[in-house]
């Protein structure tokens, strides 16, 4: 169980990797969907880091029980 929780940890790498590859020119053709982003860029690095700070301790302890 512990395996997914780390490759989903590498495709997230993986991710922001190629996103941090993209020209300011793609960033520029996004549109500004995200009405809580305002007049600020997009920064798809900072949105998807979320998600191991937020919800990776919820999934560990889920792991933990199944494993019992």
């Amino acid at each position: 169980m512990l395996e997914v929780l780390d490759d989903s940890h590498l495709v997230f790498e993986q991710l922001l990797t190629a996103i941090d590859g993209l020209s300011d020119q793609v960033y520029m053709d996004v549109p500004r969907y995200l009405p809580w982003l305002g007049e600020n860029p997009f920064a798809p690095a900072t949105f998807f880091a979320h998600f191991h700070d937020e919800h990776e301790p919820d999934m560990r302890a889920w792991l933990a029980q199944i494993k019992k």
